[in-house]
């Protein structure tokens, strides 16, 4: 079909319509009141539905500018990764963000340095413990008795660690002097 004219192309069908290639491979199928599917190389890549779009397969967003960014504009949506949806992350109408996991399942924070090692950064595991992390070693954890160090506490010149609900007993150092000051029973 060509159309060598200023007015748009229009392709009109009582039911569905398919464009395929010459050699009978699917390249876009359009179904009356319904879906339309987009193909590569004879694979469905891309449909849409009574929701919105559904992607077979990898989004890459390239461009110049704000073109190369993601952008979901309503504080309603969510970026939903996951065969069943399991990790969310999305913004509320009260400007909260959230990274939510579902499903019963844990949610790591890793870094990686020139995709050669993956570092634990953070742990928030199911009904349990959360572990923070340094250098991919575990230094401060949760459990039901409380938390956990498992290394030194520092605090600076002037700090204070403090104990019981009414600041009760106090630890302080000043860079000349150490004093344990007990204000309770």
């Amino acid at each position: 079909i060509n159309s060598y004219t200023s007015n748009p192309l229009t392709i009109m069908s009582n039911g569905d319509t398919s464009i395929k290639s010459n050699n009978g491979d699917n390249m876009g199928v359009f179904k009356k009141d319904g879906a339309v599917e987009l193909y590569y190389d004879n694979t469905k890549h891309l449909e849409t539905d009574a929701l919105g779009v559904n992607i077979i397969g990898r989004l890459d967003l390239s461009g110049t500018g704000n073109a190369d960014h993601l952008n979901i504009e309503t504080n309603t949506a969510r970026l939903r990764l996951g065969g069943y949806a399991d990790l969310q992350l999305f913004h509320d109408t009260s400007n909260i963000n959230y990274i939510q996991s579902h499903n019963d399942i844990d949610l790591y924070i890793r870094s990686t340095y020139d995709d050669s090692s993956q570092k634990v950064q953070a742990k928030f595991i199911h009904d349990g413990a959360v572990e923070l992390y340094h250098n991919n070693s575990l230094r401060l954890a949760t459990d039901a008795n409380g938390i956990a160090v498992t290394t030194n506490v520092s605090f600076p010149d002037n700090g204070v660690a403090v104990f019981g609900a009414g600041s009760d007993l106090q630890i302080k150092h000043d860079g000349s002097h150490s004093r344990i000051i007990d204000s309770g029973t």
